[in-house]
């Protein structure tokens, strides 16, 4: 049999270049997408497949998804839509624009990307893995945009796996939680220039305990997480929803569980308990 073919979107850096190399070791035939050359040929020279493609950019989207379509000859057995981005910022203060640009590459891009590879994946009754958040149901203080996104993301894959249902193809989601990936260090900017404005102070120390949660806290490692997702894609009956890490899962559960008010006020004394730490250092 031909090894089965899968695209990783995003595979620059981070989770996505663990999932491409974990289904490399596996004995994949894979592809990553990419938005720098210099970032192609770091993949092929892994033995690696590399498509330049920007789901924001419909040139290069339809340029790369003919390169995809060229490449798997029409028989797709995997998609997975790991690349992403984050808008942090106050919902009092968010900019439309950033909040256009958090859904453009979050969920319409996911959507229009699986659209022309479709024909593909039905052919080989593949499958479709969504990198959502454990943010979907915990969404912290600045991060509304992001969650808002991967909440949405999710209601998408939840209709589209009914629909694809007569074409064999499985759709799944990913949820994971913390991880070391670099996705923290071009948006904590963004978020941190919306609280930098005059008459902004109130909402500098949210801006300053999501800079810590993304810093500060244990990170998990992404190869772990790419091993459970290349899994997902091989097990004949995958999980809806996967969770990661364990300790994601146990805390998502119980979120769900509590009263909505009590989980803000929870989320509002760690924010001010990060604040009296920062104070007595």
């Amino acid at each position: 049999m031909s090894p089965r073919t899968v695209v990783v979107t995003g595979a620059s850096t981070g989770i996505g270049r663990a999932i491409a190399r974990a289904a490399h070791r596996r004995g994949w035939r894979v592809l990553g997408t990419v938005r720098r050359a210099v970032d192609a040929t770091s993949l092929e020279g892994e033995g690696i497949a590399a498509a330049i493609l920007d789901v924001t950019d419909p040139t290069t989207l339809n340029a790369g998804c003919a390169q995809i379509l060229a490449w798997c000859e029409g028989r797709l057995d995997a998609l997975v839509h790991n690349a992403g981005t984050a808008y942090p910022g106050p919902f009092a203060l968010l900019p439309a624009d950033d909040l256009r640009a958090q859904l453009e590459v979050n969920v319409i891009g996911p959507q229009q990307l699986t659209l022309r590879l479709y024909e593909a994946i039905r052919a080989a009754h593949g499958h479709v893995l969504f990198i959502s958040s454990d943010s979907v149901s915990q969404p912290p203080p600045m991060l509304g945009a992001y969650a808002a996104s991967k909440r949405a993301l999710e209601a998408l894959a939840d209709s589209f796996a009914i629909e694809a249902l007569d074409d064999g193809v499985t759709v799944s989601i990913v949820r994971p939680g913390p991880y070391a990936t670099a996705i923290w260090g071009t948006s904590i900017p963004r978020g941190e220039a919306h609280t930098a404005q005059p008459g902004a102070e109130r909402f500098q120390r949210f801006a300053e305990a999501v800079r810590s949660l993304a810093t500060d806290r244990p990170m998990g490692d992404p190869d772990t997480l790419a091993v459970d997702v290349v899994r997902q894609l091989e097990r004949r009956r995958s999980r809806w929803i996967l969770t990661r890490p364990w300790a994601s899962w146990f805390t998502s559960a119980i979120v769900q569980r509590l009263p909505r008010r009590l989980y803000h006020r929870l989320v509002r004394a760690v924010v001010a308990r990060h604040e009296v730490r920062e104070t007595k250092a």
